[in-house]
């Protein structure tokens, strides 16, 4: 076996999932387009194959260990980027119901290219701004919602609490939370509250990394989210 995939087989156990020999070879089609994809735009800044399994798919594994992310469940990956968390995920539970909310269009172009190379069935991407989709086909319709890298935690809120059912999480992947803002007004004016927030320990992996989980209260008001930038420009 060649030594990523050694790493990424001992370093999923270290998280507590064993993976079958045919999620191992769907995680090595990724590994491999996502390289070749890069060489043309710009997909990732992590191009060798070691680096890429323990920074983004063990890293993306990491939350599996919050007992959140369930079979069954309906998943909303917002700025799915090159698809991670997401397309991790669901490798690992192909019963996840995932949607893949990219609003660059080449990135969206490879997340509908490879989620047909990895034969991914309940995988669906949709290339529309988080605004937009919060506001129309995605308000109050999946279980989880979960973003990595995106924005700060107020800005995330406004894009995750209308997508979510009552009684949905929202989980935010996050480096360093010392330099987050508060989240206290944006949870008030969305009806959501904090739940959790805690170390992931990824295997092979130094520096910070933490998730943030909210919990959807209530339905949140009509006005959110705001129109397109402005949840970025002015945060709750």
């Amino acid at each position: 076996m060649k030594e990523y995939l050694r790493i990424l087989e001992t370093g999923s156990k270290k998280l507590g999932t064993v993976l079958t020999d045919h999620q191992v070879s769907q995680f090595d089609t990724y590994l491999k387009q996502l390289r070749i994809f890069s060489e043309k735009f710009n997909l990732t800044a992590i191009t060798q194959r070691s680096e890429i399994v323990k920074k983004h798919f063990l890293d993306s594994l990491s939350v599996l260990t919050t007992k959140c992310v369930l079979p069954g469940k309906s998943l909303l990956d917002i700025g799915a980027g090159a698809g991670l968390p997401g397309l991790a995920l669901k490798i690992v539970l192909p019963g996840l119901k995932l949607t893949l909310l990219e609003a660059n269009k080449k990135k969206s172009n490879f997340l509908d290219h490879i989620t047909k190379e990895l034969k991914l069935e309940d995988a669906e991407v949709i290339n529309m701004r988080a605004e937009e989709f919060a506001k129309t086909a995605g308000r109050v319709k999946f279980d989880l919602v979960i973003t990595r890298a995106l924005a700060s935690l107020p800005v995330n809120l406004e894009y995750a609490m209308p997508a979510l059912k009552v009684g949905g999480y929202y989980l935010a992947m996050k480096g360093n939370l010392a330099k987050e803002p508060a989240t206290n007004n944006a949870c008030d004016e969305l009806c959501c509250s904090l739940i959790e927030s805690k170390k992931l320990h990824v295997p092979y992996v130094e520096g910070q990394r933490n998730i943030v989980i909210f919990r959807k209260e209530k339905e949140t008001p009509s006005k959110y989210p705001r129109r397109t930038g402005k949840p970025s420009k002015y945060p709750l």
